[in-house]
């Protein structure tokens, strides 16, 4: 396969040194002439597991109709199942095409961490920046073990890993105290926490800390990681 796509209406190629497929757009197109190197970033980001995808859309970004169907049914959940867990958009501060982003970003929200910058530099530092989370439950004497069942039918570690977001989300069980349980998280940025803080299963997990727990020590970190 061939490591760049090239044409008069895009430029994708993979950035080996920040691990990310990036797409150029050039001009406005549709049909074939925009299929054709979406469907190249997302062969990349398959070849290049773990990879992520930034979008040059200074020069304008698609919005015809059938395109935008076809990109929202197979292309982006095609791009999810590839391991890519971050999508950034190159930006202009002002730009002609902020509606046409948002309607972007809010459908590539739905399997990435998205991010928006007005230049390359700024977006790859952005997407560098993740957000480690350490929480120590001090759970009420012999309740461990009932406590880790009820999240497990809670299904909370399963929704918090599936989310896009989320890097990690590891309950472990202390060593030198039979009343601990530890939980280890990773996430894109405070945007995916404050989403995760909202979920059903979140909610619900707070019901569940007051029935059980004693005491919740919480540690974050920025952690510097593409």
């Amino acid at each position: 396969m061939k490591k760049e796509f090239d044409s008069e209406y895009a430029n994708v190629k993979f950035d080996n040194e920040n691990n990310v497929v990036v797409i150029t757009w050039k001009q406005f197109c549709c049909y074939d002439d925009y299929r054709k190197p979406t469907t190249f970033a997302l062969d990349l980001l398959n070849i290049y597991a773990g990879s992520n995808l930034i979008v040059d859309a200074r020069n304008g970004f698609e919005d015809n109709e059938d395109d935008v169907e076809w990109g929202f049914h197979f292309l982006l959940p095609a791009m999810s199942k590839t391991g890519c867990k971050k999508v950034g958009f190159i930006m202009e501060t002002e730009n002609t095409i902020e509606t046409e982003m948002d309607m972007w970003t809010l459908e590539f929200g739905k399997y990435f961490a998205v991010f928006r910058e007005k230049n390359y530099e700024k977006l790859l530092e952005a997407m560098k920046t993740m957000i480690w989370v350490n929480v120590t439950y001090q759970v009420k004497k012999g309740l461990r073990d009932e406590f880790y069942e009820m999240l497990q039918k809670n299904n909370t570690k399963k929704n918090s890993s599936e989310e896009p977001g989320n890097y990690r989300y590891e309950y472990t069980y202390a060593l030198d105290s039979e009343n601990i349980l530890c939980l280890n998280e990773i996430w894109t940025n405070q945007e995916a926490i404050d989403l995760h803080m909202k979920k059903d299963y979140y909610l619900k997990l707070q019901d569940l800390k007051a029935e059980y727990v004693n005491s919740v020590v919480f540690e974050k970190y920025i952690i510097q990681n593409l």
